[in-house]
């Protein structure tokens, strides 16, 4: 569909590609307890498993937390005639690359009950960019985050050598 096209089309495996939403549907039986389990909420399961292989990203919290289902992990509390459900809908889906990287994706976690309106918990996720040198101390520092980037670097030294050029001795 639309979202595999998007998806495909601009990122994917040797990209930095985060991508987070509450996609309303489970890839494993073991992401729902409760309620009239069955089909229903594996119903698009697979083709956003297809999406996200053909686009070379992954499940963050499902990559950092291997065969662990239940409580912790559901998003999605609901109810209807058939009694209350709970399932894991909502998650971030992040490029291999950085997956593969244990200093990007440092954690992933479901927010606690009540902490943000409606019947879902929001998923965080805390990245690290093992690029990027430490920050200094004091009430003025370099933006050390910047150094971390050639495209910036190039453009200092560039700015640089304009200055010294048009410079008087």
């Amino acid at each position: 569909g639309p979202f595999a096209r998007a998806l495909a089309a601009g990122h994917g495996a040797a990209d930095r590609c985060l991508v987070g939403g509450d996609f309303n549907c489970v890839l494993h039986p073991d992401d729902q307890a409760g309620g009239a389990l069955g089909v229903a909420r594996l119903r698009g399961g697979r083709e956003l498993d297809a999406a996200m292989t053909g686009a070379g990203v992954g499940d963050a919290w499902r990559r950092l937390h291997p065969g662990q289902a239940g409580a912790p992990a559901f998003t999605h509390m609901g109810s209807n005639g058939a009694g209350s459900s709970h399932a894991r809908i909502d998650r971030w889906l992040v490029s291999e690359a950085l997956l593969a990287d244990p200093c990007w994706v440092r954690s992933v976690f479901v927010l606690a009950p009540g902490a943000l309106p409606g019947d879902h918990m929001g998923v965080g996720m805390r990245l690290a960019c093992p690029e990027l040198p430490p920050l200094g101390r004091g009430p003025w520092r370099l933006p050390h985050w910047a150094l971390g980037s050639q495209n910036y670097r190039i453009a200092m030294d560039n700015c640089l050598l304009s200055f010294f050029a048009h410079c008087p001795s």
